[in-house]
């Protein structure tokens, strides 16, 4: 995610927000609900094995989450499915 801050004289400067795929939060999205600012929805592209647990790879916006084998089978999450992302604010690192 990218976006303008106030840079020296009034320029815009490109900001970056980092923050780890394990501060992803990853839930099925309830059919007709519209994405917020803070909770996008997007469509889980992919589904990898890592030797924590699995990584799941969104598209608009592509992003990934670290989360659990028992996460995955509990919600549900397949290639395909329509999911609601969100980060916790204090997992977020900001880069003017």
């Amino acid at each position: 995610m990218t976006r303008r801050t106030a840079g020296t004289a009034g320029r815009p400067e490109p900001a970056v927000a980092l923050f780890p795929p394990s501060a992803v939060g990853i839930e099925p999205a309830a059919g007709t609900e519209p994405a917020g600012p803070g909770a996008p929805v997007a469509r889980i592209a992919r589904l990898e094995q890592t030797p924590a647990g699995v990584r799941v790879h969104t598209t608009e916006p592509a992003l990934a989450a670290d989360v659990s084998v028992e996460t995955v089978a509990g919600r549900g999450l397949a290639v395909g499915a329509a999911v609601r992302l969100s980060v916790p604010p204090e997992a977020v690192r900001l880069l003017v």
